[in-house]
Protein backbone atom coordinates (compact mmCIF):
# COMPACT_ATOMS: atom_id res chain seq x y z
CA UNK A 1 0.00 0.00 0.00
CA UNK A 2 1.34 3.44 -0.80
CA UNK A 3 0.71 6.28 1.56
CA UNK A 4 1.51 10.04 2.35
CA UNK A 5 2.84 11.23 5.76
CA UNK A 6 5.40 13.77 7.37
CA UNK A 7 8.34 12.96 9.65
CA UNK A 8 11.19 14.39 10.96
CA UNK A 9 14.56 11.52 10.50
CA UNK A 10 15.29 10.82 14.02
CA UNK A 11 18.25 8.25 12.95
CA UNK A 12 20.22 6.85 10.00
CA UNK A 13 22.36 3.85 9.05
CA UNK A 14 23.98 2.65 6.44
CA UNK A 15 22.46 -0.71 5.10
CA UNK A 16 24.49 -1.11 2.37
CA UNK A 17 26.87 0.39 -0.22
CA UNK A 18 24.10 2.10 -2.08
CA UNK A 19 21.38 1.96 0.75
CA UNK A 20 20.21 3.45 4.23
CA UNK A 21 18.38 2.55 6.78
CA UNK A 22 16.00 6.05 8.15
CA UNK A 23 14.40 5.78 11.42
CA UNK A 24 11.29 7.81 11.37
CA UNK A 25 8.86 9.84 13.84
CA UNK A 26 6.07 10.50 11.58
CA UNK A 27 2.23 12.16 12.20
CA UNK A 28 0.23 9.53 10.88
CA UNK A 29 2.53 6.57 11.86
CA UNK A 30 4.23 6.83 14.94
CA UNK A 31 7.79 5.68 14.67
CA UNK A 32 8.83 3.61 11.69
CA UNK A 33 11.75 2.29 9.76
CA UNK A 34 12.40 3.05 6.00
CA UNK A 35 14.82 2.05 3.69
CA UNK A 36 16.53 4.54 1.06
CA UNK A 37 17.50 2.16 -1.88
CA UNK A 38 20.42 3.66 -3.48
CA UNK A 39 20.60 7.07 -1.27
CA UNK A 40 24.11 6.62 -1.33
CA UNK A 41 24.52 6.58 -5.28
CA UNK A 42 25.45 10.26 -6.51
CA UNK A 43 22.93 10.51 -8.49
CA UNK A 44 20.30 9.46 -5.85
CA UNK A 45 16.63 11.11 -5.46
CA UNK A 46 17.31 11.03 -2.23
CA UNK A 47 20.88 13.36 -2.46
CA UNK A 48 20.35 15.91 -0.03
CA UNK A 49 17.27 15.39 1.00
CA UNK A 50 18.03 12.56 4.19
CA UNK A 51 19.66 14.41 7.08
CA UNK A 52 18.85 14.11 10.96
CA UNK A 53 16.35 16.32 12.35
CA UNK A 54 15.64 16.57 8.57
CA UNK A 55 11.51 17.28 8.74
CA UNK A 56 9.60 15.99 5.62
CA UNK A 57 7.06 14.57 3.91
CA UNK A 58 7.32 11.34 2.79
CA UNK A 59 5.99 8.64 0.09
CA UNK A 60 6.08 4.96 1.66
CA UNK A 61 5.18 1.51 0.26
CA UNK A 62 3.73 0.16 3.46
CA UNK A 63 3.71 -3.82 4.66
CA UNK A 64 1.93 -4.55 7.77
CA UNK A 65 4.22 -7.52 7.94
CA UNK A 66 7.43 -5.84 7.32
CA UNK A 67 9.30 -4.56 9.94
CA UNK A 68 11.12 -1.76 7.59
CA UNK A 69 9.07 -0.36 5.28
CA UNK A 70 10.10 1.23 1.28
CA UNK A 71 10.87 4.76 1.13
CA UNK A 72 9.96 6.34 -1.85
CA UNK A 73 9.92 9.99 -1.63
CA UNK A 74 11.18 13.14 0.52
CA UNK A 75 10.08 16.45 0.19
CA UNK A 76 12.45 18.37 2.77
CA UNK A 77 10.35 20.68 4.65
CA UNK A 78 12.60 22.47 7.49
CA UNK A 79 16.66 21.08 7.31
CA UNK A 80 16.67 22.57 11.43
CA UNK A 81 20.70 23.91 10.49
CA UNK A 82 20.49 25.81 13.60
CA UNK A 83 20.38 23.00 15.81
CA UNK A 84 23.90 21.54 14.20
CA UNK A 85 25.51 25.40 15.59
CA UNK A 86 25.50 24.63 18.84
CA UNK A 87 26.52 21.20 20.18
CA UNK A 88 24.35 21.48 23.63
CA UNK A 89 21.37 21.77 21.42
CA UNK A 90 22.07 18.80 19.72
CA UNK A 91 22.82 17.07 22.99
CA UNK A 92 19.44 18.05 23.61
CA UNK A 93 17.83 17.12 20.70
CA UNK A 94 19.59 13.62 20.66
CA UNK A 95 18.23 13.06 23.87
CA UNK A 96 14.46 13.80 22.85
CA UNK A 97 14.99 10.95 20.69
CA UNK A 98 16.13 8.55 22.94
CA UNK A 99 13.49 9.49 25.89
CA UNK A 100 10.59 8.98 22.56
CA UNK A 101 11.89 5.57 21.61
CA UNK A 102 11.93 4.29 25.13
CA UNK A 103 8.14 6.09 25.88
CA UNK A 104 6.84 4.77 22.98
CA UNK A 105 6.04 1.72 20.55
CA UNK A 106 6.99 1.39 17.06
CA UNK A 107 4.47 1.83 14.58
CA UNK A 108 1.76 3.32 16.54
CA UNK A 109 -0.08 6.69 15.80
CA UNK A 110 1.23 9.45 18.52
CA UNK A 111 0.21 12.67 16.91
CA UNK A 112 0.37 14.98 20.28
CA UNK A 113 3.78 13.89 20.60
CA UNK A 114 4.80 14.18 17.29
CA UNK A 115 3.73 17.68 17.68
CA UNK A 116 5.46 18.02 20.28
CA UNK A 117 8.51 17.37 19.41
CA UNK A 118 8.16 19.09 16.36
CA UNK A 119 8.05 22.27 18.18
CA UNK A 120 10.40 21.82 20.79
CA UNK A 121 13.08 21.66 18.23
CA UNK A 122 11.83 24.87 16.47
CA UNK A 123 11.88 26.73 20.21
CA UNK A 124 15.66 24.70 20.37
CA UNK A 125 16.61 26.22 17.34
CA UNK A 126 15.46 29.53 17.59
CA UNK A 127 15.84 30.45 21.02
CA UNK A 128 18.95 28.02 22.33
CA UNK A 129 16.87 27.60 25.45
CA UNK A 130 18.51 25.88 28.41
CA UNK A 131 17.68 22.68 31.13
CA UNK A 132 14.24 24.10 31.94
CA UNK A 133 13.36 23.35 27.98
CA UNK A 134 14.57 19.65 28.58
CA UNK A 135 12.50 19.43 31.94
CA UNK A 136 9.86 20.77 29.87
CA UNK A 137 10.06 18.34 27.00
CA UNK A 138 10.00 15.67 29.77
CA UNK A 139 7.02 16.84 31.86
CA UNK A 140 4.26 17.63 28.67
CA UNK A 141 5.72 13.89 27.22
CA UNK A 142 4.53 12.13 30.31
CA UNK A 143 1.31 13.87 30.55
CA UNK A 144 0.97 12.99 27.14
CA UNK A 145 1.70 9.11 27.67
CA UNK A 146 -0.68 9.63 30.29
CA UNK A 147 1.63 9.68 33.63
CA UNK A 148 1.68 13.12 34.33
CA UNK A 149 3.90 13.54 37.29
CA UNK A 150 2.10 14.17 40.92
CA UNK A 151 2.87 16.45 42.34
CA UNK A 152 1.19 15.34 45.98
CA UNK A 153 3.76 14.47 48.02
CA UNK A 154 6.71 15.07 45.71
CA UNK A 155 8.93 17.26 48.28
CA UNK A 156 9.34 19.61 45.52
CA UNK A 157 9.22 23.20 46.66
CA UNK A 158 6.42 25.60 45.54
CA UNK A 159 8.19 27.15 43.31
CA UNK A 160 9.18 24.38 41.28
CA UNK A 161 5.37 22.89 41.83
CA UNK A 162 4.22 26.46 40.28
CA UNK A 163 6.67 25.84 37.32
CA UNK A 164 5.58 22.43 36.81
CA UNK A 165 1.76 23.48 36.46
CA UNK A 166 2.60 25.71 34.36
CA UNK A 167 4.63 23.60 32.05
CA UNK A 168 1.85 21.26 31.43
CA UNK A 169 -0.83 24.18 31.18
CA UNK A 170 0.23 26.45 28.98
CA UNK A 171 0.55 26.72 25.00
CA UNK A 172 3.81 25.16 24.00
CA UNK A 173 5.03 27.99 22.42
CA UNK A 174 5.33 29.87 25.72
CA UNK A 175 7.08 27.37 27.62
CA UNK A 176 10.09 28.80 27.16
CA UNK A 177 9.47 31.78 29.23
CA UNK A 178 9.50 29.98 32.17
CA UNK A 179 12.73 30.08 34.15
CA UNK A 180 13.76 28.24 36.89
CA UNK A 181 16.62 29.22 39.42
CA UNK A 182 19.84 26.65 40.31
CA UNK A 183 17.98 25.12 43.20
CA UNK A 184 15.01 24.29 41.63
CA UNK A 185 16.76 22.63 38.01
CA UNK A 186 17.99 20.44 40.59
CA UNK A 187 15.02 19.18 42.63
CA UNK A 188 12.95 18.82 39.37
CA UNK A 189 15.37 17.11 37.66
CA UNK A 190 15.84 14.78 39.89
CA UNK A 191 12.63 14.30 40.91
CA UNK A 192 11.64 13.99 37.01
CA UNK A 193 14.27 11.61 36.25
CA UNK A 194 12.91 9.36 39.29
CA UNK A 195 9.63 9.40 37.90
CA UNK A 196 10.98 8.31 34.63
CA UNK A 197 12.63 5.13 36.30
CA UNK A 198 9.46 4.24 38.04
CA UNK A 199 7.41 4.51 35.19
CA UNK A 200 10.00 3.16 32.41
CA UNK A 201 12.76 1.38 34.71
CA UNK A 202 15.20 3.85 33.72
CA UNK A 203 16.49 7.45 32.12
CA UNK A 204 17.88 7.05 28.72
CA UNK A 205 21.96 7.75 29.12
CA UNK A 206 21.55 10.92 26.71
CA UNK A 207 19.85 12.53 29.76
CA UNK A 208 23.01 13.49 31.81
CA UNK A 209 24.31 15.18 28.86
CA UNK A 210 21.27 16.78 27.82
CA UNK A 211 21.60 18.47 31.20
CA UNK A 212 25.36 19.62 31.44
CA UNK A 213 24.95 22.09 29.03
Amino acid sequence: METTTSGLILRIYQYSETSLIVHWLTRDLGRIKTIAKGARRPKSSFAGRIDIFFLADIGLIIKESREIQVLKEVRVIDTHDGLRRDVGVLQRAAYYVALVELTTEPSTPIVDIYDLFVVFLSIFERFRTGFEAVLAFEVRLFTLLGVRPDLKGSGLSEGAKRWMRAVCESPLQRIDVYRLNGGQVKEVSDFIGNWCIYHYGRVPIQRQHALEW
